[in-house]
């Protein structure tokens, strides 16, 4: 008994340790991607990203100030604030990417990969949504504007998604009223490239959806997935609202790459079975396949 306890023991450290350098390297990684893309693509040619970032370009483009300390600065009091409202663990980690990253952007030299506005637009919005998602890796933010939508859609009853839009819209009208209408748009490019890379780093290729079949031929079509497709299916009896019948259905959760290949599979087997699928915001257990850079 006291060997397992110390066997268990010894493997909670380990995933300790394993989490926590996880943790750095996503960290570091954040710190670097942000402030690369900053320095080397938004700032030589103007352009705003949005969030607490974007009101810093726009406050240093105004007054001269330090880039990096604005950012440091602006983002002091909405970490407060998430060291109360949501954790000190979280708040911690979150000062530390800040941290690093308005150090970075302090001494990276400011350097234009590129004249052509656009793909600065759109590389520069990649590099600082990979800074994004890979801090939300670690369970930190790179940018308090985050934590303040959080915040906010919790007391407003609105989504956090739909939060974060509307402030950066309200950033980029700002924008093209100081700056120019066209910096603005460019700003625009950034936000939008940025957020999905923001959603690629988070979730990768391997986005899971859940497809939900509802077939007479419920009991083949079990065969047939799991047969050729190697995953676990549930299967479920429901009750039509349209017509009384009580059948079953079958829900298989997949990756979204594996979803045309199941699809082909479903209607080859029934061609009249009717097909669900939807995005799952998170999978795991069972018989569903592990991200390679899940924790």
């Amino acid at each position: 008994m006291l060997e397992k306890g110390k066997s268990l023991l010894y493997v909670s450290r380990r995933q300790f340790t394993s989490r926590r350098v996880k943790d750095a390297i996503y960290m570091t990684l954040a710190v670097v991607c942000g402030a690369f893309g900053l320095n080397h693509f938004i700032v030589p040619h103007g352009i705003l990203d949005g969030g607490v970032i974007g009101i810093a370009l726009l406050v240093a483009h105004a007054t001269g100030w330090s880039l990096g300390l604005l950012i440091f600065l602006l983002n002091l009091p909405i970490l407060g604030l998430g060291f109360v409202r949501i954790g000190k663990k979280f708040a911690l980690a979150s000062f530390l990417v800040i941290t690093g990253f308005t150090l970075a952007e302090h001494y990276f030299p400011v350097h234009a990969e590129t004249d052509d506005v656009l793909l600065s637009a759109i590389f520069g919005g990649c590099l600082l949504g990979a800074g994004t998602g890979f801090a939300m890796r670690a369970t930190s933010v790179l940018d308090g504007s985050e934590i303040v939508a959080l915040l906010l859609s919790r007391r407003a009853g609105i989504q956090l998604g739909e939060m974060i839009l509307a402030f950066n819209i309200l950033i980029f009208i700002v924008a093209g009223a100081i700056l120019s209408v066209e910096k603005a748009l460019y700003s625009t490019v950034t936000y939008f490239c940025a957020a999905k890379m923001m959603e690629f780093v988070l979730h990768g290729f391997e986005e899971y959806n859940a497809v939900t079949i509802i077939s007479a031929k419920y009991e083949e079509m079990r065969e047939a997935i799991v047969r050729n497709t190697q995953r676990g299916v549930t299967v479920y009896s429901a009750k039509g609202g349209y017509s009384g019948e009580t059948r079953d259905v079958v829900v298989c959760v997949v990756t979204r790459l594996e979803v045309p290949s199941l699809k082909n599979l479903i209607y080859e087997t029934d061609p009249h079975a009717f097909v669900l699928v939807h995005a799952l915001h998170e999978a795991s257990g069972g018989m569903v396949k592990k991200r390679p850079f899940s924790h």
